[in-house]
This record gives structure tokens, C-alpha cells and sequence, in this order.
């Protein structure tokens, strides 16, 4: 059956009929509507469509789904037939490696596609799992592919979101050949910062940072016995303070230094 898209406008009411049977879903509707648009408006590939392409978009998303953390969504190899979108949570994509052990390769956050690269090859072989609770949306691979014919720059968001991945990987890569443990953490943290937006500081920062010392591990290539060594290192040094998931950037240019940290990766523009 061939996949068509609906021409509905976002913006448009719904009918007197609509309101009379379904007042309720509809507010609901809205109100996940508004709050998807909040968070999408910080991604750098929505930010490359234009209003109609977005509305387009946005029909054909599934309605919301929750996710509860430390869940795998699939496994690494599994072939997919749809695009997700994260509306809330924190995710990873990952790989086993020897013995068994996992390595993420990428964190994932609010408003990033998790598998941009479905639009042009076949799922690859990672995993994608989520770190915390969280919440997602999806589109059909066959419709993803039906909008972008229909819109060009559908497609050339996807490419944004696939770049903007790349640059991430890259910057992983270097981490783990290239730098030691303190090293490694610290970068690690001011990333995550810099995405988070609460970079750069000029005065102490705190934020929520959820993660666990078993999950820092798998991002960083080191056992959860030398992640708890070198966050001890950290505070010695006076730079963070790291306890229940709560995070306080203590020295931003001492931190950056010492991970020889330079975020214009994370400023580049689609």
C-alpha cells in the first residue's frame, strides 16, 4: 500500500464534531504537541526546516511513548523500520565488545534523532538503550522516506542530525586513544555540559546529571572502580562536586584545561 502524507496543517483546529466527542484527547494533544515543539526547538536539525516541512513532520509522529531507564529499546543488529525522537531522558547507542563488555558510543539527549542514519542505509550494528526514564516519539521509515521525496530539506536535516553524530564520534574516538583517565573525565563532563547549555560558566553551575558510575564507565572505557578513583581526583582538585546525580561545575577553566576541552564542535550549524 502506498504511504501518503497527510496535508492537515499542525495549526488547525479540530472540527466542531472533534470537540464535542474528544475535548479532552485534543487538550491532551495540544499540550504534548506544544511541549515536542519546545524541546525540538533547541535541536539544530529542526531548526533547518521550515514550518511546513514541520508540520509534515509532526503528522506523522506516533503519539508519545514513555521509557523506563536502564532498558534496551533494541539490540545491536536488529533491523529497525522507524526513526525515534526523544522527547525526554537521557539515551546512549552502544556496541559489545570483548568479553562481552558494553561501550557507548554517544549520549543522546532531548530533541536528537536517535537513528538519523535509518533515512539512508540499513540499521547499523549498535544498540540503543536508555539511560534514564524517558519519552520518545517515531516515525515509519517508509513515511520518513515518502516526506523527504516530497520535502528536500527533510532530507538535509536528517544529514544535520547525522553530521552533528559523526562529530560526536569523533570527538569519543580522541577521548579514548588520546587522553588518560582525569583527561577523559573531565572533557567528558564539559561536553556534556556545553550540550546540556549551561556552558560556559563563569560562576559555580549546578544541573541534574543522571547518570551512574556503571554507565560513565561504558562511555569512557574504564572500570566503575576507576571511574569512583578518578571523580575522587576531580573534587580533590577542587573542580567538580558529584553526588546523588547532581552535579557542580566548580572550576570551568580549570575542568576545561585539564580535558583540553574546545567546544566548537558543538557549535556548529546545519
Amino acid at each position: 500500500m502506498a504511504h501518503e502524507l497527510s496535508t492537515r496543517d499542525a495549526h488547525d483546529p479540530p472540527t466542531d464534531g472533534h470537540k464535542a466527542t474528544q475535548p479532552l484527547t485534543a487538550r491532551r494533544h495540544d499540550t504534548a504537541l506544544n511541549r515536542q515543539r519546545e524541546v525540538l526547538e533547541r535541536a539544530h536539525w529542526w531548526r533547518a526546516l521550515q514550518w511546513p516541512e514541520r508540520h509534515a513532520f509532526e503528522d506523522q509522529c506516533s503519539p508519545p511513548k514513555a521509557v523506563s531507564g536502564k532498558t534496551d529499546l533494541d539490540s545491536a543488529g536488529q533491523p529497525d523500520d522507524r526513526l525515534y525522537l526523544i522527547l525526554d531522558g537521557w539515551f546512549a547507542r552502544y556496541v559489545h565488545g570483548p568479553r562481552g563488555l558494553r561501550q557507548t558510543l554517544t549520549i543522546l539527549l532531548p530533541g536528537q534523532l536517535m537513528n538519523p542514519e535509518i533515512l539512508f542505509l540499513p540499521g547499523p550494528p549498535v544498540g540503543t538503550a536508555a539511560l534514564t526514564d524517558g519519552e520518545i516519539v517515531s516515525v515509519a521509515k517508509a513515511d520518513l522516506e515518502v516526506l523527504a521525496a516530497r520535502y528536500p530539506s527533510v532530507a538535509n536535516a536528517i544529514s544535520v542530525a547525522v553530521a552533528e553524530r559523526n562529530l560526536l564520534l569523533g570527538e569519543e574516538i580522541a577521548r579514548l586513544g588520546r587522553r588518560s583517565a582525569r583527561e577523559r573525565m573531565a572533557h567528558f563532563i564539559c561536553e556534556m555540559v556545553t550540550r546540556l547549555g549551561y556552558a560556559p560558566l563563569p560562576v559555580r553551575r549546578s544541573c541534574d546529571f543522571p547518570l551512574t558510575q556503571e554507565q560513565v564507565a561504558d562511555v569512557l572505557g574504564l572500570t566503575v572502580v576507576h571511574v569512583n578513583r578518578t571523580l575522587k581526583d576531580l573534587r580533590a582538585m577542587e573542580v567538580i562536586e558529584w553526588r546523588a546525580h547532581r552535579l557542580d561545575i566548580l572550576d570551568w577553566p580549570s575542568l576545561a584545561r585539564l580535558g583540553m576541552f574546545n567546544g566548537a564542535y558543538l557549535e556548529q550549524r546545519g
